[in-house]
């Protein structure tokens, strides 16, 4: 189930965006993976930089971010938090899959975290390490180097541009056969 809280998004963008990231989803989880989806809560929170959102600890900054937070198994459903800055959302375009584009692009890269810790190639520890396929990382979030170099965000930066596109071609298709 994908949920999404924001105070200045409407309906067909919330649609639009539940859209693509089912399209999202399809496609990064692995065929033997999919049954998972059915156990899996997804909830998308849209706030402005510097407001504080409801339920987070941490305020959007001032350049804008967006973050998965993987908030662990409850009553046998997997549950996920993104948060993503509106500051993204573009009020010149006028395609709405243009105007959503960097949304898009954000969702793609934070729902590829959310496979990642949904199947299992991605595991945070307590004390600050993770494991990523079978490896355990020392993990530095202030440090560039580690953010950039390490194998989940490559993989996650890797998919943004290609899920959107492919995205986009699929409703261009749609549309004109209506």
């Amino acid at each position: 189930m994908i949920r999404i809280t924001s105070d200045t998004l409407g309906v067909h963008d919330r649609d639009l965006i539940r859209r693509f990231c089912t399209f999202a989803l399809d496609i990064l989880v692995p065929q033997d993976k999919k049954h998972q989806l059915k156990k899996t809560d997804i909830r998308i929170k849209f706030g402005r930089p510097g407001k504080e959102i409801k339920g987070e600890t941490s305020v959007i900054g001032p350049k804008g971010r967006a973050w998965c937070r993987y908030e662990g198994t409850v009553n046998g459903r997997k549950k996920f938090v993104l948060v993503i800055s509106e500051s993204y959302i573009s009020s010149r375009a006028k395609k709405d899959y243009m105007r959503l584009k960097k949304v898009f692009l954000y969702l793609a890269h934070e729902l590829t975290h959310v496979k990642q810790y949904m199947t299992g190639e991605l595991y945070d520890y307590a004390d600050g390490t993770c494991r990523w396929r079978k490896e355990r990382y020392e993990y530095d979030p202030e440090s560039n180097r580690d953010y950039y170099d390490s194998p989940w965000e490559i993989e996650a930066f890797g998919r943004e541009w290609g899920l959107f596109k492919m995205f986009k071609l699929q409703l261009l298709k749609e549309r004109r056969a209506k």
